[in-house]
């Protein structure tokens, strides 16, 4: 019996981990994605791994209050996880943002499918090319193998899985404030194409108004900007998503070297 009971306590730990980054990570976390079968593929993954990372050493919690405490751990481990791959993300999204308004799209907002929130068309548009991105590179399988690494090298009880109740705790929030400021670098450095033919275009329009007042620019420059702004786009499309599948596969590499770094810094 208190084997069994040592069993489930550990397996509880592994499956709170896994399910605080489903419900943060990019894809999984999408309201369409019912609370169930997050719980139901939370519950499958952990008993897939958890011969892999369990540790029949491990001696669990003797008292509610540290058992609830390691349970506040581990989510937290899972939700910092899940949010640093959110970031980079929500990048394509962010970059539309930049040259929607030059476009007149930031007028017309739609529900997002995924996020369940009323974005811009373009930023729709983006948020979708992101999740083909993500199964094209297999972010999916790739998302259950960074949380692996995370079990391995911050292993369940161990003092290195430990960051909520130590000084790594202030470097979690140092690396949260980089990644969200290198969010907005990445989305300019994508979004600078377009942004930079649109302000040709509005430049242009500026000095056709200075040459002939009697010509309604505004009535001419909405449709012009539209349509260089949908062919620009349409054009740099494969070198942007070209741009993002790499900076996507080198953010899990980025995460795992994170995620030992914590460790190292806790132990």
């Amino acid at each position: 019996m208190d084997n069994f009971v040592n069993f489930f306590q550990i397996y509880l730990l592994i499956m709170v981990r896994f399910f605080a980054l489903i419900m943060v990570a990019p894809m999984f976390s999408s309201i369409i994605i019912s609370n169930t079968i997050k719980l139901s593929l939370a519950f499958v993954t952990t008993a897939a791994i958890y011969p892999l990372v369990a540790n029949s050493l491990i001696v669990p919690p003797t008292t509610v209050v540290e058992y609830f405490l390691a349970i506040v751990n581990e989510a937290f481990i899972g939700i910092f996880i899940g949010f640093l791959m959110s970031i980079l993300f929500y990048t394509l999204q962010v970059m539309a943002s930049f040259f929607e308004v030059q476009m007149g799209f930031s007028i017309s907002e739609t529900v997002d499918p995924i996020s369940q929130t009323s974005v811009p068309v373009m930023s729709q548009f983006q948020s979708l090319i992101a999740i083909l991105v993500l199964f094209a590179i297999d972010g999916h399988l790739l998302i259950i193998r960074t949380l692996y690494f995370s079990f391995k090298t911050m292993p369940i009880l161990s003092d290195a899985s430990k960051v909520v109740f130590t000084s790594g705790l202030q470097n979690v929030f140092d690396h949260i404030i980089y990644y969200t400021s290198s969010l907005f670098s990445v989305a300019l450095s994508l979004a600078l194409p377009v942004m930079l033919v649109l302000f040709l275009l509005t430049f242009s329009l500026g000095l056709l108004a200075k040459a002939a007042p009697q010509m309604n620019v505004l009535m001419l420059g909405f449709p012009m900007q539209v349509s260089l702004g949908i062919t620009t786009y349409y054009l740099l499309t494969p070198l942007l998503v070209k741009n993002f599948m790499q900076i996507l596969q080198s953010m899990f590499g980025d995460i795992n070297d994170l995620i030992a770094f914590l460790a190292m810094g806790t132990t």
